[in-house]
């Protein structure tokens, strides 16, 4: 989950980071009255810990491993969470790959919710490439929303390059509307 800087914008009338934390919230506590099996989800956030302005590309952390949804450990990392820094989202997910190592989940899909590319000089699509030659075969599927139109292709190459699909939202309502999907 991005937390970049540019996460404090505004996206219809609302901050684009309250946005996205309100509404992982529902969904979470959606997924949390699936039963059988139940809904396996980590969270991983990038920008959240150093401003922008130290260009910190190694800013990504693990605030929920992957586990059953347990919303109150859910809400306790997700509601303090602030946006400062870069987009470092190739780094991120690199070690979101190492998170589902870890994991006895069957299925190996990332999510990746961002407002904008790379900010970290890294080639996320090249990381694809490497993925494949390695045998690594998660599948991503990106939310992009309020994104420029130079930050598409190299976010639609990450989902196109591991089997997942790529959602562009444009409003509030399409931002929540994908994620209900």
């Amino acid at each position: 989950m991005d937390l970049s800087g540019s996460m404090t914008g505004i996206l219809g009338s609302t901050v684009k980071l309250d946005l996205i934390k309100n509404t992982l919230l529902e969904l979470m506590q959606q997924w949390a009255q699936i039963q059988t099996p139940p809904v396996q989800v980590g969270l991983r956030v990038f920008g959240s810990e150093s401003p922008v302005t130290e260009k910190k590309c190694d800013d990504t952390k693990l605030i929920y491993p992957i586990n059953a949804i347990q919303l109150p450990k859910i809400q306790e990392q997700v509601t303090p969470l602030e946006a400062k820094g870069e987009s470092p989202i190739t780094e991120s997910l690199k070690e979101a790959t190492k998170d589902l190592a870890l994991s006895p989940t069957q299925d190996k899909v990332i999510l990746l919710l961002t407002d904008g590319a790379d900010t970290c000089n890294q080639d996320p699509c090249a990381l694809m490439d490497e993925w494949k030659k390695e045998g690594k075969h998660p599948i991503v599927h990106v939310i992009a929303f309020d994104l420029s139109q130079s930050d598409e292709p190299s976010l639609r190459c990450i989902a196109e390059k591991t089997g997942g699909e790529f959602f562009l939202a444009r409003t509030d309502g399409e931002l929540v509307s994908t994620l209900d999907q």
